[in-house]
């Protein structure tokens, strides 16, 4: 003997979240406040495109003033 059992379940998929730091690899940071002190310096105000698939924009975000976006 054998049950079937089927379970009907939905679940709505969401837009990832994207977030990151934008760095300069020629320059370090020297301000000891700064979360990002002794490593790379992180330009601030600098504007990002998200593309879909097709190319088309999805989202423009702008970094903060440590260099960190989030979508």
């Amino acid at each position: 003997m054998s049950v079937l059992a089927k379970f009907y379940v939905f679940s709505s998929t969401h837009w990832p979240a994207t977030h990151g730091v934008i760095t300069d690899d020629f320059t370090s940071e020297f301000d000891p406040f700064a979360p990002a002190f002794g490593e790379k310096f992180s330009p601030a105000y600098l504007p990002g495109v998200h593309q879909g698939l097709g190319g088309n924009e999805v989202a423009r975000v702008y970094s903060d003033a440590h260099g960190i976006y989030n979508v």
